[in-house]
């Protein structure tokens, strides 16, 4: 959907065009009489023109939080045109952060999120799970985002996937580890009816975030498909907020020695 005109926008300046977005949005939607079982946002401007969409067509909105509020404060200060104070002012990045920190609804793999939607029957998530089970897509973490990877020479492969190294096979989108998709895997896995895999899948997604490339627990965004090392930003705030629901909804009680 068009907005703000033909001109380059500054990131920190789109939020002023996001009505017009928005907007625009919900005509076309009208127009083609389009129908939504949910909305699923991810950065806080795509959340805030989304809310927009859900208010007016009464649909569930589901939003990930991409950073951590307080990294992402201190890095984007650094870009800010008008400089500190005004950005500071201007975007309450100190109710922001408290916002961020506590948002942890969770979205993304397709068949694993269907279910945990209420979208897959229990017959069909289970064929689901019997499949990525059997290939290995939790392998060595939990849990690859595509299987399988998209290969040069592939009737999928794009030349563009080369570009800045994202989306080489088991990198990123093409077959990289999320923890975040981690997260959902373990309440997938849960909800089925199977506790104890999704305990020890649990603890194996913990073990993929505390490793850091500088710091233990930075939460990275995302590793590598085959080797497991931490690739990415750190200090994601999908990656934990989808490991905190998946120990809240497994029970898992760090007190507890068998938990541990």
């Amino acid at each position: 959907m068009p907005c703000g005109g033909l001109n380059f926008l500054a990131k920190e300046y789109l939020v002023r065009h996001l009505g017009e977005w928005s907007e625009r949005a919900l005509r076309f939607i009208k127009q083609h009489q389009l129908k939504y079982q949910f909305f699923d946002s991810h950065y806080w401007d795509a959340g805030l023109a989304t809310q927009r969409l859900a208010e007016a067509l009464d649909v569930p909105h589901v939003h990930t939080p991409h950073s951590l509020g307080l990294w992402k404060k201190r890095l984007m200060e650094t870009d800010a045109p008008d400089g500190v104070a005004k950005f500071e002012q201007k975007y309450n990045f100190t109710q922001r952060i408290n916002e961020e920190t506590l948002l942890y609804r969770t979205c993304d793999e397709v068949n694993i999120l269907a279910f945990l939607m209420n979208v897959l029957d229990v017959d069909r998530a289970r064929t689901a799970f019997r499949f990525m089970w059997g290939v290995g897509v939790n392998q060595p973490w939990p849990v690859s985002n595509l299987y399988p990877v998209v290969q040069a020479g592939d009737p999928d492969w794009r030349a563009y996937y080369t570009v800045n190294l994202l989306n080489l096979p088991h990198h990123y989108h093409n077959g990289g580890i999320w923890p975040f998709i981690g997260g959902l895997w373990v309440r997938f896995i849960h909800r089925l009816g199977f506790h104890d895999v999704a305990c020890h899948e649990l603890v194996r997604l913990a073990q993929l975030n505390r490793p850091g490339r500088d710091h233990v627990w930075e939460f990275k965004e995302w590793a590598h498909g085959r080797t497991g090392r931490p690739m990415g930003k750190a200090f994601q705030a999908w990656s934990a907020a989808s490991f905190l629901r998946a120990c809240h909804e497994t029970g898992a009680d760090p007190a507890s020695p068998r938990d541990e």
